[in-house]
């Protein structure tokens, strides 16, 4: 018996043989956050960029996630980012800051589909108030690295 009985049975995936039974991981251009440019390789017709999979275009996204600013690019989805500057400028004391910079660091980056889950945790918050190191350990099947990310004007 079942919930709907008006409606025809849904086909497992695993039955369906043009499907693949796991999701393939991502396939994206290799992006150098220190020159901010994608990397190229070159080849017979010119240049062609330097494509990366895995835990590496995983790695590479979270690094994207954690340099937008939230909000500010409408060319993202609102969920896109982290609030940085929005938690800055609200004069809030210390700690609801450092709490709210977390939260909002862990819920921009759970909603990846090739994270199984994200743990943030503080590593070195100075007392003269110039800034914090967050590290972001990030789970996806089974394989674990972590980013370390200093936000200065916090």
């Amino acid at each position: 018996m079942t919930l709907f009985p008006l409606s025809p049975p849904v086909p497992a995936i695993a039955s369906r043989p043009d499907l693949p039974p796991t999701p393939q991981p991502r396939r994206a251009p290799d992006f150098d956050f220190e020159t901010g440019r994608f990397k190229f390789q070159p080849t017979a017709d010119g240049k062609e960029f330097v494509m990366t999979d895995g835990l590496t275009t995983l790695r590479n996204r979270i690094q994207k996630i954690l340099a937008t600013e939230r909000y500010q690019y409408v060319i993202y989805t609102p969920g896109f980012g982290i609030e940085f500057m929005g938690i800055a400028q609200r004069g809030l004391p210390r700690p609801v800051e450092v709490a709210s910079l977390m939260t909002s660091i862990q819920q921009s980056i759970k909603y990846d589909p090739d994270v199984d889950l994200v743990v943030v945790t503080i590593v070195d918050d100075t007392t003269r108030y110039d800034g914090i190191t967050i590290r972001i350990r990030v789970s996806s099947r089974g394989q674990t690295f972590d980013v370390l990310r200093t936000f200065r004007t916090i």
